[in-house]
């Protein structure tokens, strides 16, 4: 059975993106393709954007 890719980009914006990183190391699963990864690399700047921003907007 095979994960659509939306729903692997959900789990990665879920907070999934560590273990995610980590598969596709492991496996070569998703690693090659282009389109994947800039997906990917939106989650994890998402991700950095909210944790900077909870971080410095706690003043």
């Amino acid at each position: 059975m095979r994960t659509p890719e939306k729903t692997l980009h959900l789990w990665e914006l879920m907070g999934g993106f560590p273990g995610a990183a980590l598969a596709q190391q492991f496996y070569r699963h998703k690693s090659k393709k282009k389109s994947y990864q800039i997906e990917f690399a939106i989650a994890i700047a998402i991700h950095v954007f909210v944790v900077f921003y909870l971080i410095f907007s706690w003043r």
